[in-house]
C-alpha cells in the first residue's frame, strides 16, 4: 500500500539522520 511505502520512506530518513 502507499501508506506502507510512506512509513518505510520516513523510517529511512530517520536512520539517515541518526547515522
Amino acid at each position: 500500500m502507499y501508506f506502507d511505502f510512506l512509513i518505510i520512506f520516513l523510517f529511512n530518513q530517520c536512520t539517515k539522520l541518526t547515522v
